[in-house]
């Protein structure tokens, strides 16, 4: 939709219209969708958008021209008037149009009004054009900003479009744009300290009475600018002044402030001790004189100037250590009774060292004699305190971080008397931190001694003095080596008494691990990893101290377990075997494990009973077996044994007349000799048939393996032999119920050579047995 007009100039000729497309890729796309409002105009709907379509239908217009912009945007230009040149402009890429500005376009300034810096911070200016409807463009806006101007640039200038914060104040900023200006207010404020620098020490004579205090130090901001500032000292207390003019001089701490700084400042101010300047002795006179008989009486104090400007009258004196024998007069000027006047050379006593070499001083007498006479001679030593010469500068300290430095109580001084002392030490620790990593430089002060000490502590990171190990994993066979889940960080105890946890990296598996791993009967591998860390911040540290701790060894224990029986199976599952021979069952079986192999393992079968195989005719019956603790089994299938021969136990039979017989059995004969006693079906036959003299043929079948085999059997009657005279008829057992004939005896059955069973014999009955 269109979002306002203004006046284009191109090649002299402008344009007093406007359209404008969001969204459409092509020019033919644009003019299409403003087309699309035609039918809001043809229904002179007073709520449908159709100022693109009048556009394009107005009769004034002569001609148009489009114009696109980062493919998606496009403009629709059009002229009542016809332009001599109608070429297009073939314009692409960036173009910078001038455009008037005057006051009812220059309505809004987007910045603000005051603005507030801090010294270095900058705030940058961005004006739009906006038109009665709102601004031309939401999407884009232009800026027309020409040139700032500060009003005073001690406190804020420009940089472009940019207002820079310079020293604390206000000042006002004019924005101008064509023939139009705008004023805005700016305040710059001080940027927070964060950090203020002790001064370095002083150091002055004992006497000074005009300090030369530093006016400024050095200050850290938030803005992450750095710059001296102003110092105020608090005023000399009576104690200070007093070690100010003090002959022994000694040490001033002075605090003073900073304006936006809630912490003391601290300035070390050293006091040297006064020296003597001049010794007058008193008396003064360098003769001594002394009546005959009368000890010389030698100057025995001196009046000291010091350097401080006090004066003293104080003894003869020697440095502590220092033999004043050398310095003792070796004569003195007499006086004998006669009144006339001499020197005597004086001879004095030998001096022990400790009366002259104790560290504190003291007073002592020297005595001797004047030679040729009998007077003593004797001298006043006053023996000073041995000074402090030089103290052994202490050894760097080094802390773990978050816990307490102990500072060095006593360091070794060497006097003047070449004593050596540990003498008690007094640090000023305001300016370490042992929370945080860094170098730290400590100063000291030592009673008597003039100039300052120094001691560096080294805060460092806490390190790792033992490990836990991590409790031992257990996988099993087969184990893959991406598959172990291998502990990330192990239990870590650090120097400051800390304990966290740590990441630790193991070492890679080798060939042996991994053959460990894959092995079916398992074992043990040993990985050795190291760890980094950090220690655990205090409770009063807000920040976390990484801690860049050296490596430590920790180990891990893997057990691989043996792998497991995961199925067993035997090839073939089927054996094949002759009835009545026993079968070959498979020796091996292929066992699958846990961890992946597959292995031949020998069976155990269960026993086979004979008789599962001894059918001729064949059967089939399963083996069961055990292997690597899994059931197997084998389905054995027996072939039949090939029949040789069926025949009879006796094709002919011969009875007498009235006699009873059996019938023959039928015998199976296989290839391997075996034999099979069967019985057959025989057809009936009557006593009437077979009780008169003849041969009679008996027909029977046999039923082998489901087939009925024909057989047959002949008997023949021969007539009953006559009685002889004189046989007891009647005699028991010799005749029978039936016309007084003897019943034949039953054939004695054959034996199955496949069973041994006995066939059932047939029962006898008038003239024959049927079987």
């Amino acid at each position: 939709m269109a979002r306002g007009r203004f006046l284009c100039i191109t090649r002299g000729k402008a344009t007093t219209s406007e359209v404008l497309s969001w969204g459409d890729k092509t020019a033919t796309d644009a003019v299409d969708q403003w087309a699309s409002e035609k039918q809001g105009w043809v229904d002179q709907d007073p709520d449908a958008v159709t100022g693109h379509y009048t556009f394009l239908i107005n009769p004034l217009m002569r001609s148009y021209g489009f114009a696109g912009a980062n493919q998606w945007r496009w403009s629709g230009e059009g002229s009542k008037k016809l332009d001599s040149d109608e070429n297009a402009t073939n314009w692409s890429g960036d173009l910078k149009f001038t455009l008037p500005m005057d006051g009812k376009h220059f309505q809004d300034v987007s910045v603000k009004n005051p603005i507030n810096l801090k010294i270095g911070a900058t705030e940058t200016i961005s004006m739009n054009e906006v038109y009665p409807g709102g601004t031309y463009d939401d999407d884009t806006p232009l800026t027309y900003i020409t040139s700032l101007k500060s009003a005073d640039e001690n406190v804020a200038t420009v940089n472009g479009n940019s207002i820079v914060g310079v020293n604390p104040g206000t000042t006002t900023v004019t924005i101008t744009s064509g023939d139009q200006s705008r004023d805005v207010t700016v305040n710059v404020f001080e940027a927070s300290i964060t950090a203020v620098d002790n001064p370095q020490q002083m150091t002055v004579a004992s006497g000074t009475t005009q300090l030369d205090l530093p006016k400024t130090v050095h200050a850290t901001f938030d803005n992450g600018t750095s710059r001296d500032v102003a110092v105020t000292w608090a005023d000399l207390s009576a104690e200070q002044k007093g070690i100010l003019a003090s002959r022994k001089g000694g040490v001033i701490t002075l605090n003073g402030t900073v304006a936006g700084w809630d912490k003391p400042v601290t300035l070390t101010i050293n006091v040297t001790p006064a020296t003597v300047a001049s010794v007058e002795l008193s008396p003064a006179d360098t003769d001594v004189t002394t009546p005959s008989g009368t000890a010389p009486a030698l100057a025995k104090t001196g009046k000291v100037t010091w350097s401080n400007g006090d004066t003293t009258q104080e003894p003869i004196t020697v440095a502590s250590g220092t033999n004043p024998n050398g310095q003792l007069p070796s004569e003195v000027k007499v006086v004998y009774s006669d009144d006339e006047e001499g020197t005597a050379k004086v001879v004095w006593n030998t001096l022990c060292k400790d009366q002259y070499s104790a560290r504190e001083g003291g007073t002592f007498t020297v005595t001797g004699s004047v030679e040729g006479t009998q007077l003593p001679a004797t001298q006043t030593i006053k023996v000073t305190p041995a000074t402090l010469d030089t103290v052994d500068a202490p050894s760097d300290l080094t802390v773990v971080v978050d816990t307490q430095a102990k500072l060095p109580e006593t360091l070794t001084d060497h006097y003047s008397n070449s004593d050596e002392a540990a003498v008690p030490v007094t640090w000023d620790s305001s300016t370490l931190d042992t929370h945080t990593v860094g170098d730290y430089t400590l100063s000291g002060t030592v009673d008597g001694y003039s100039k300052p000490v120094s001691l560096t502590v080294h805060v460092v990171d806490a390190k790792i003095i033992s490990v836990e190990e991590p409790t031992p994993l257990t996988v099993p066979s087969g184990t893959k080596k991406g598959e172990l889940t291998l502990p990330q960080t192990v239990v870590a105890h650090f120097d400051n008494g800390t304990s966290t946890d740590v990441a630790v990296t193991w070492s890679e598996l080798t060939d042996a691990d991994l053959q460990t791993l894959a092995s079916r009967q398992g074992g043990t591998i040993t990985l050795r990893g190291s760890v980094t860390g950090k220690a655990p911040a205090s409770l009063n540290n807000l920040f976390v101290m990484l801690a860049a701790v050296a490596p430590s060894d920790v180990t891990l224990t893997i057990n691989v377990e043996p792998a497991t029986v995961t199925g067993a199976s035997v090839e073939p599952t089927t054996v094949t075997t002759k009835a009545q021979t026993a079968p070959q069952l498979p020796e091996n079986a292929t066992v699958t494990w846990s961890n992946g192999d597959t292995t031949q393992e020998p069976v155990t079968w269960d026993e086979v009973n004979p008789e599962d195989y001894q059918n001729p005719d064949g059967n089939s019956f399963q083996v069961s077996g055990t292997v690597a603790g899994q059931k197997v089994s084998v389905t054995v299938n027996v072939t039949p044994l090939e029949i040789t021969s069926i025949t009879l136990t006796k094709d002919t039979a011969e009875i007498e007349q009235g006699a009873g017989f059996e019938m023959p059995n039928a015998i199976v004969t296989y290839e391997n000799g075996s034999t099979t006693v069967l019985h057959p079906r025989w057809e009936d036959k009557s006593s009437s048939e077979i009780h008169n003299p003849g041969s009679y043929v008996y027909n029977g079948t046999v039923t082998v393996r489901g087939e009925e085999k024909p057989v047959s059997f002949t008997l023949v009657v021969k007539e009953k032999a006559k009685e002889e005279p004189g046989k007891d008829e009647n005699k028991p057992g010799e005749k029978d119920n039936e016309g007084g004939k003897k019943p034949s005896k039953p054939a004695e059955p054959a034996k199955s050579q496949a069973d041994g069973k006995k066939a059932s014999p047939q029962a006898a009955c008038p003239g024959f047995h049927r079987r």
